[in-house]
Order: C-alpha cells, then structure tokens, then sequence
C-alpha cells in the first residue's frame, strides 16, 4: 500500500506540473442565472437585479492578497492483524502567505493566464508521532529556516549565498495558473530555480489559492443564481484525490472596506461510501464539509475576500498482495482566508502574533 499512495501523490504532483492536462484537473463549472444585467458603474445602478461579474485577468498592476492558512488533523493506519495499531501522525500546519497575481506579459500574454510572486512567507508545520517542527520565515529580503527549533538558515541581503536565499524567492513568480473561461484553473504550474521549486513544493501555497478561487459565471447573476464546481481540499485527503463538489449561491450585495461587492456563499457537503477520486482508487467512506462566504467587487469581478472552513474524513482499505489488509484513515480540518493588502504594508507582526525576524 506505501507504493500505492506514492504513486498517487506522484499523480497528483503532475497535476502541478507544466504540462497541461496531467494528472486532474478542476472541472468546469456549470450555471444556472437570471437574464439581464445592470452596469454596476453607472448611476442608475441599485443592488438589486443581475448583474456580469465575469472572469478577468489581473490588471498590469497587479492585485496584493494575504492568504492566511491553518489546517490540523491527523492520519493513522491499522492491519487487519492489530487490535489498535500505532499512535496517529498528528500535525498543525500554519501558513502566511502574501503574494501579487499579475497578468502574463510578453510574447506569452494570455487572457487566461495568471502570474503569481512571492512577497513573503511564513510557514510552521508541527507533527507528532513523529515529532518534527519545521519553520520558513521569508519576508523584508530575509530568510530564516528552522529544524525541531533549531536555527539552519539565516540570511539576507543581495550578497546571500546558497541554494536557498531571499533573492531567489522574494519578488519572484512561484507559480502560474491557466483558468477557463469562467475563472476555474485547469492548469497549474510551480515556479522558480529547481532548489526553491523543490522547497516550496511542500507548502500548500498553490494549492490553497486554488482551493479558495472563485467561479464567475459567464451569463449574468443575481441574488439567487446558484452554480457548482469541483475543488479539491488542501488538506492530506486533497491530496489523494478527494473531489468536493462546491454550490456557490449570490446572497445578494454588501459593502466591504467601502468598496459595493457581490456577496457570495458556499458549502459542500459529501458522505457515502465506496467513493471514487481522482486518484482511481475509492475511499471507503467520506465525511466532508465546506463552508464559505466571498466578497467579489462588482465593478472589476476582483475578489476582495474570501473565508473557507471544512472538515474532513475518509477512510480506505489496501492490500499489499498478501492477506494482511490495510486500513487507513485521514481526518483534518482546514481554515482559509484570503484578503486583499496593500503592497506597501509592512505589517510589524505575522498573522499567528508573533513578531517579523525577532530574536529567537
């Protein structure tokens, strides 16, 4: 069974990689929406009727976003040959992480295509069973790295040294998603020298964007329209292949730091056994639920925020080819939000509290 889920975390790495079309991809969205529309930038606009909130690329500017991450769970395992079996890996992983989506320029310019630089990170992950602390601080062209509370990297400046330094992270683009038409992504690639690629991999930084995008439906919307997509969490059971089915609905409107928004609200909600994933395999049994609100501004469809919460269970059973089976279990539970920032923000203390580079 280790073989088993080896390849399909593989299977699912492809999914990440460059090539479009390997491994799954998040399905197309389906809508159901109120004909006509209103011009939410002239005066006679009132939020009331349907309105077009179109998928758009980044303007050239770009737009900042703060993405804040905190998942806990854990995940075990038990022979049909032991009564209780070992203690569950039980972990926490927090992530910061502040980024700019930019549109792709150049002679690669696509409407489709968004860019996505690194502006700072942090990122903590506890586990226990076996017990190992790992800790990346990356922000103001400094990095710091941390081992089970040990300091290994220190440093900074643009004379750094090593394969892993502030100028081949900071500013640079660590990812590039292709979206349908409709802002679903169906494509997406990681970025960056082969060292930081490799890194970084393990962080769930893409993974969380995409889990919290938004679909915008091509015909008009209003309070009431209601459409589907298909996500995968950004917890272990995303990982192996758990496909959430999101009903997105228009609560109506709200004003959001000044700025008029289309109020949108979300959930998944999906139990039953013998479920089949992405990976070609079923789970056992599933117990998944999603539960988010966002915020779309009604004139330039950008999200000004998004707020994601959900619990997650599966289980599944493997056999190596011998009469021992195997059965697995995975529980987490994940919250996400993503808000837009200011670029030239330089906020003094994480999101967790504590402060930016001080002393340890």
């Amino acid at each position: 069974m280790g073989a088993l889920i080896r390849l399909l975390i593989a299977i699912l790495l492809a999914g990440c990689g460059g090539s479009p079309g390997a491994g799954p991809t998040i399905l197309a969205s389906t809508a159901r929406s109120p004909e006509g529309e209103q011009d939410p930038r002239s005066a006679e606009f009132s939020p009331k009727g349907p309105i077009s909130l179109r998928y758009r690329p980044p303007a050239r500017g770009g737009t900042a976003y703060r993405l804040t991450l905190e998942i806990m769970g854990e995940r075990g395992s038990r022979t049909s040959t032991d009564r209780e079996g070992p203690e569950p890996l039980r972990e926490q992983r927090v992530l910061e992480l502040e980024y700019r989506e930019l549109p792709l320029e150049g002679a690669e310019a696509r409407d489709d295509t968004t860019v996505l630089r690194l502006d700072g990170l942090h990122y903590k992950q506890m586990q226990k069973n076996p017990d190992v602390q790992r800790e990346i601080e990356l922000a103001s062209d400094r990095l710091r790295l941390f081992i089970n509370g040990n300091k290994t990297t220190d440093v900074g400046g643009p004379r750094a040294e090593g394969p892993l330094t502030p100028r081949k992270m900071l500013d640079r683009i660590f990812g590039v998603i292709v979206h349908d038409s409709i802002g679903n992504p169906i494509e997406i690639t990681r970025r960056g020298v082969p060292a930081v690629r490799r890194y970084l991999a393990g962080l769930p930084m893409l993974t969380g964007i995409v889990y919290a995008t938004i679909p915008l439906p091509e015909d008009p919307i209003g309070p009431g329209s209601q459409w589907t997509a298909v996500r995968f969490p950004v917890s272990r059971a995303g990982e192996l292949g758990l496909r959430l089915n999101i009903e997105y609905a228009m609560a109506g409107f709200d004003t959001l730091d000044g700025v008029n928004c289309a109020l949108i609200q979300f959930h998944a909600d999906e139990r039953g056994a013998g479920v089949p994933n992405a990976a070609g395999f079923e789970f056992d049994r599933v117990n998944a639920s999603v539960t988010g609100t966002a915020w779309i501004e009604v004139e330039t469809s950008r999200l000004h925020r998004a707020v994601l919460e959900d619990a997650i269970r599966v289980t599944w059973t493997g056999n190596d080819g011998l009469a021992t089976t195997t059965n697995y279990r995975v529980r987490h539970e994940s919250k996400l939000e993503i808000t837009l920032r200011d670029p030239e923000d330089k906020p003094k203390l994480w999101a967790d509290g504590s402060k930016r580079f001080g002393e340890r």
